[in-house]
């Protein structure tokens, strides 16, 4: 048995097993993004106890702004046996789906650890992306090399490789496009951000997966009042370059979304 969904309808994930990437903030700028380009979205928040997104988009129904056609957070199972844990964590994925089948787009923030919902989310998927930041720790969930100079697959990336090869095993299911993006980067270069570059660019040969747009460190997202993203903005108000430069930054992940 496997979560499905819609044919022609796209499942973005933001997934990486390690915490403060930026998930969150970047799938909702995704979400609301797309609205906003006359999209219909759902969002759901696959790490419902932490509820990061949920929370963010409860206080944005309150500012009466735009928001995604549905959303929802769902809990894991707590149940002892693993295989009854993962039965019902896909039951309330699957639901969670067939509620939101006539949308365009469904976006899913994942936690930042291994889960039943980190491999689930990965497997129903067209599209996963994994931000990144300019830091060997991130880099290093992904791929590192031992001293005998062997290349060994972190635990990510060995979590994204399983659920590609069950993929593969079922007819009539569209690839994993899975891509690399650096968020939170340094807007004055640095060798050390040089030097991230570099690594990534070799990792993305060898685990399969293409680099996207680079999310530069900005302010503006900190600034902005809970519930708000920068599209709310309206473009005649536009004065902040950190604005506009933010926009363009967001602009070019929703344009990989929408490829």
């Amino acid at each position: 048995m496997s979560v499905t969904g819609k044919i022609n309808q796209s499942i973005i994930v933001f997934g990486h097993e390690k915490g403060g990437t930026g998930k969150s903030t970047l799938a909702i700028h995704v979400a609301i993004g797309l609205k906003y380009k006359g999209y219909t979205v759902g969002v759901i928040d696959l790490d419902a106890r932490q509820g990061t997104t949920i929370r963010f988009l409860n206080r944005r129904s309150k500012l009466n702004l735009l928001m995604p056609d549905q959303f929802i957070g769902i809990l894991h199972s707590n149940h002892d046996s693993k295989e009854i844990s993962y039965a019902e964590d896909m039951n309330s994925l699957q639901t969670a789906l067939n509620n939101m089948k006539n949308l365009d787009f469904i976006i899913m923030d994942t936690r930042g650890s291994n889960s039943n919902f980190t491999q689930l989310g990965i497997s129903v998927c067209n599209k996963l992306i994994t931000p990144i930041n300019d830091s060997i720790i991130d880099i290093d969930m992904l791929i590192s090399i031992d001293n005998n100079n062997n290349i060994i697959f972190g635990p990510y990336t060995n979590t994204v490789w399983e659920q590609k090869k069950n993929r593969n095993l079922q007819h009539n299911r569209i690839p994993i496009d899975w891509y690399l993006v650096r968020n939170r980067v340094s807007p004055i270069p640095s060798q050390s951000t040089a030097r991230c570059l570099e690594i990534i660019k070799k990792i993305s040969q060898k685990i399969g997966c293409h680099i996207g747009p680079s999310i530069t460190e900005r302010i503006i997202y900190r600034e902005m009042e809970n519930g708000k993203v920068l599209f709310d903005i309206p473009n005649n108000h536009v004065t902040n370059i950190l604005h506009t430069k933010g926009l363009e930054d967001i602009n070019s992940l929703i344009e990989l979304v929408l490829k």
